[in-house]
């Protein structure tokens, strides 16, 4: 084979809690990196590139406020990159390596890291009466290890080589407590955070031709504010409250 992993690979993934300051909460779910080293049996006149390829394909954020509700929404799937740097996740010649015209067996390592997040601010807009309450916040990437010739004019929807793929999801949500003190106001409640390690894939499946689009993930998404409308009760609930009730011998009762 012209192309081929040297050795397997799989990536490391660490689990990630909000970043709190005074102004700003930072949504962070999870980080992950990969490395993986590939062979390649080149040949002269020919401009290889090795590297990752990544597609965001679900993604949700929504922070409730006390009078709004805060969205950012993307047009997915879209490719997770840089502008103008289709369809390479990572552009330093580090983490995607060339190889040109060289006979024989060549090894390069490709790399990739990630740690996907989102800011919020504690009030809407700096006001100090809407504070936030609550977060959801909810993503899911592909990412493949893939080969072209980077000589191919005009870009071609294909490559040369798809060598590998792993697919991650990663979900949070937690309340809001302002009157704490700053490191100590997202609470995550027990089962409500969702993190998944990568899942190799195998065989890798067909790429979106959406990393062939120069629009990507970190320029393309929308905010959507909405009013929230909360009428409170003017009057406290009225007693007396019946203590000691057995909530068995209640359903046995209804169901006779």
């Amino acid at each position: 084979m012209p192309f081929q992993l040297a050795k397997a690979f799989s990536p490391a993934y660490t689990v990630l809690k909000p970043e709190e300051d005074a102004d700003f909460v930072q949504v962070r779910g999870a980080s992950w990196d990969s490395s993986a080293y590939v062979c390649i049996s080149n040949e002269p006149g020919r401009n290889f590139k090795v590297g990752f390829v990544q597609v965001l394909y679900e993604s949700e954020l929504i922070a409730t406020y006390e009078r709004h509700t805060l969205s950012r929404e993307y047009k997915v799937p879209v490719l997770d990159s840089d502008p103008g740097m289709y369809p390479w996740y990572e552009s330093r010649v580090d983490d995607t390596p060339e190889v040109t015209g060289t006979n024989g067996d060549v090894s390069v390592t490709a790399k990739i890291s990630d740690r996907p997040s989102s800011g919020l601010r504690w009030y809407f807009q700096g006001d100090a009466t809407d504070p936030l309450l609550n977060v959801k916040w909810r993503k899911k990437f592909k990412t493949w290890l893939v080969v072209r010739d980077q000589d191919r004019v005009p870009l071609p929807r294909s490559f040369e080589a798809v060598l590998a793929q792993f697919n991650y999801s990663i979900e949070a949500s937690f309340n809001v407590f302002l009157d704490n003190a700053v490191g100590r106001r997202c609470v995550v409640a027990t089962g409500a955070e969702k993190p998944n390690k990568p899942e190799l894939v195998s065989p890798p499946t067909p790429i979106h031709s959406c990393i062939w689009v120069d629009r990507v993930a970190n320029s393309s998404y929308t905010q959507v504010i909405k009013n929230r409308s909360i009428v409170k009760a003017a009057a406290a609930p009225q007693g007396p409250v019946r203590t000691g009730v057995n909530v068995g011998d209640l359903a046995k009762r209804f169901q006779r």
